[in-house]
């Protein structure tokens, strides 16, 4: 049997998400099944290096996965309250996309960088 090539260190892509936000009362009763979904997607967008640095569009959401500016705008809006999620920079004027922080209230505790400070404030 052959060796098989890893991909981003690991044999096959996935997805991780924590227990403990999945165990959340956040994410059992606040967050809408179309929300969990966006947040998966976005969380897709995380390659190891760049928690802080998220960008999902509303054309990428439109196209790749058929969810409505609306719906994103209300599920990004959602994941900010409840802390799951951090919008670092707001776009939108001149095409310029917004950009995302996993290093939300349910980020690894290991992590030693600091958590991002919003635009603005």
């Amino acid at each position: 049997m052959g060796k098989r090539k890893k991909r981003d260190g690991f044999l096959v892509p996935f997805t991780g998400i924590e227990n403990r936000l999945l165990d959340s009362p956040e994410w059992k009763k606040k967050l809408t099944p179309k929300t969990k979904e966006i947040y998966i997607l976005i969380r897709r967008k995380y390659k190891g290096d760049n928690a802080d640095e998220i960008n999902f569009t509303y054309k990428e959401a439109k196209a790749n996965y058929d969810i409505s500016q609306p719906t994103l705008r209300k599920a990004i809006r959602t994941l900010a309250e409840t802390k799951i999620i951090i919008i670092v920079k707001t776009g939108g004027l001149y095409h310029i996309p917004s950009v995302y922080s996993l290093r939300g209230k349910f980020w690894g505790i290991y992590d030693k960088k600091p958590v991002p400070v919003p635009e603005g404030k």
